[in-house]
This record gives structure tokens, sequence and C-alpha cells, in this order.
């Protein structure tokens, strides 16, 4: 059977059509998978970029309010330079938190010199509001000296 290519061309664009050649189908395959890989890697790269900020500084202190407003936590970090065992506390809590407290988190630190890290995770922790803490009990807030660090790294929500 004999096709007129011609005769196909004018009634596919008499009706907005067209017509697809097969010539050099391994160049058109080519040409799409690195036009697709371009596409992906853009949207993976996009995927991946979080803004974050970091919290706190290297000051002696008992106390960090890292934010009022609604925030994803990914990470909180220092150091202890007390002799004594404490505790560091996490509150979700605008007003901040007062002695006889209770904490959302509570993790141990052991005495000095000894560097802390609490890790969140790729995806974080959702708080409403954070503030931390150190105190020298486990379950409640018995507030220390200024003898920590704390940072915080977040990202607002």
């Amino acid at each position: 059977m004999v096709v007129d290519r011609s005769f196909q061309q004018k009634n596919f664009a008499k009706y907005g059509l067209m017509v697809v050649r097969k010539e050099n189908t391994k160049k058109n395959m080519k040409i799409k998978l690195i036009m697709l890989l371009a596409i992906l890697s853009v949207t993976i790269s996009q995927a991946q970029t979080v803004t974050t900020r970091v919290v706190g500084n290297s000051a002696l202190t008992n106390s960090l309010i890292v934010t009022t407003k609604p925030t994803k936590l990914f990470t909180i970090l220092g150091q202890n330079t007390s002799a004594d065992v404490g505790y560091i506390q996490v509150f979700n809590t605008v007003a901040g938190a007062t002695n006889g407290a209770t904490p959302i988190l509570s993790f141990p630190v052991a005495a000095s010199p000894q560097y802390y890290s609490l890790d969140f995770g790729y995806y974080g922790a959702d708080f409403d509001a954070i503030v931390v803490k150190t105190s020298s009990t486990s379950t409640t807030l018995t507030l220390t000296s200024a003898s920590y660090t704390i940072q915080a790294i977040t990202r607002l929500n």
C-alpha cells in the first residue's frame, strides 16, 4: 500500500494537526532525555533548598527565646561549662517558662566540659514557639546558673 504523504500533510494542516516524522528517532530520543534530566535536576535542587536560621551565640546563658512564631526546629546544640550535670529543656510557649514548668523535651548534659546536640532530622519538629532553658532537674524547670551556650537551628513555618 502506497500512502500519499502530500495528501496527509495537506489534510493534517487543514485540521491543525502535525505529521510526525520517524526519521532520526535516536537523536530525538536523546534530546528528549537530556531535556527531561535538566528539568528533573532543577526540580530536585529546588526541593532540597531549605532556608534556615541560627539563633543564639557563644555567650554563657541559662535561657534562650528562639522564637515566638510557629517554627520548625532542626537542632539544638551548645556546651555545658558547669561542673554539674544539667538538663536542656525545650518549651512550646510564647510567654517563656518559669521554675516548676513542665518541658516538652528534657535531655541530660554531662558535667563540664561537655558539648551537646539534639537533632530532629531532615524534616525537623514543629513548634508554636520555642524557649530553651537549662535546669538542674529533669522533669520540671529548676533554672541553673548561666553556664551553658545554647544555639538553635530553625526555619519559620
